[in-house]
C-alpha cells in the first residue's frame, strides 16, 4: 500500500505559527527570496544555492517547518491513512505544533492512495 500526501500552504494552520516565522514565509512568498521561498514546495534544485552538499539540501527551518505541516496533515486525516494504509486508526493525543497549539486542524489537504 502507497499513500501520497501532498502539502499545501494551509493559512489557518500557518495562522497558529509564531509571528516571526508567519512575517518569514510570507516575506519569502512575495519576494520568491528567503529561506521560506516556494514553502512547503521547496525546490528540488537550487532552493539553497549557499548550502553544500546534495542539490535538494533544506536548513533546519525549512525541514523542521515541512515536518510540522505534514504532521498536521496527518493528524487531522488520521481515519483516512488508517483506512487506506489498512489499519484502525487509533485515538492519539494531539500533536503540538509549531506555534505549540493542540491539534492544528489544517483545511484544504488531502490523502491520495492506492493500494497494490
Amino acid at each position: 500500500r502507497v499513500c501520497w500526501a501532498f502539502l499545501q500552504r494551509v493559512p489557518k494552520w500557518e495562522a497558529k505559527l509564531p509571528a516571526e516565522i508567519r512575517d518569514a514565509i510570507e516575506t519569502s512568498s512575495i519576494s520568491g527570496e528567503g529561506e521560506f521561498s516556494h514553502f512547503p514546495n521547496y525546490l528540488v534544485s537550487g532552493q539553497n544555492k549557499s548550502l553544500t552538499g546534495l542539490d535538494m539540501h533544506l536548513t533546519a527551518a525549512q525541514a523542521n517547518l515541512s515536518s510540522q505541516l505534514a504532521t498536521a496533515y496527518v493528524l487531522e486525516n488520521r481515519d483516512a491513512f488508517a483506512s487506506i494504509l489498512g489499519h484502525t486508526a487509533a485515538a492519539a493525543p494531539a500533536a503540538d505544533d509549531a506555534a505549540g497549539a493542540k491539534d492544528p486542524k489544517p483545511s484544504g489537504c488531502g490523502c491520495f492512495g492506492r493500494t497494490r
